[in-house]
């Protein structure tokens, strides 16, 4: 009887990179499973991991990278962090909504617009003048909207003082933004990095860190596992 083999074009977890078998071969073979996370070897697996992202994202020199389990997580880490109290959440489907109920959860004054299946026109926003935070979602993956790199770059030129936060969990690797423009950003590889679940990715600018270090001075972070100094 003839196996009938499936590729799965799905939102995520989507179909693993053809490679990724030999890769992790490779790694039981070398005993990677079982080095320390304190050790000199994952130090340079990491700093390894790290500079391909710079490389492959073309991102800042100064910006930084930070692995955590899931982008929910980070979405909790982004937003006790850096936000004192007053955030805007750009809403266009669920995982936006989700981003917008985490603020709500730690008690922020989280605003939300709600653009349905839409997308937004930057200049037709204002924002009051005591917002700390801007998010979005770029490619929303229950509604299959996208917004177009260029409006977010628009946003951002149009309000250059609150930090702008995009989940790009649906975009990367595939969507060339322009990370001068963005202070946070984050996705998790189960998509198109082709990798099982259970690893998502933050990168924060040197805005977003400061504004981390001056809540964590004024004791204005809300504790927690972690935050992005630590």
């Amino acid at each position: 009887m003839q196996t009938i083999k499936k590729t799965y074009f799905t939102i995520g977890p989507s179909q693993l990179y053809p490679g990724l078998a030999k890769m992790m071969n490779e790694a039981l073979r070398n005993n990677v499973a079982s080095i320390s996370h304190r050790s000199d070897d994952f130090r340079k697996i990491y700093q390894q991991t790290k500079q391909a992202l710079i490389r492959l994202l073309k991102l800042p020199a100064n910006y930084q990278v930070f692995f955590l389990g899931s982008s929910i997580e980070i979405m909790e880490r982004i937003i006790t962090s850096c936000v004192k109290q007053n955030c805007i959440h750009l809403v266009n489907g669920a995982f936006g909504e989700k981003f917008y109920e985490t603020a709500k959860i730690f008690n922020k004054k989280a605003r939300k617009i709600n653009y349905g299946n839409g997308g937004f026109k930057a200049e037709e926003l204002q924002f009051p003048k005591e917002t700390e935070m801007i998010c979005l979602t770029q490619n929303e993956t229950s509604t299959g909207v996208a917004i177009p790199v260029t409006a977010i770059n628009k946003l951002r030129q149009l309000n250059p003082r609150p930090l702008l936060a995009v989940d790009i969990v649906s975009s990367m690797p595939d969507v060339n933004l322009n990370w001068q423009l963005i202070d946070l950003g984050f996705f998790s590889v189960q998509k198109g990095f082709g990798l099982p679940a259970g690893m998502a990715v933050l990168i924060a600018s040197p805005k977003a860190i400061r504004q981390a270090e001056k809540l964590i001075k004024t004791g204005e972070a809300i504790p927690g596992f972690h935050n992005l100094l630590t």
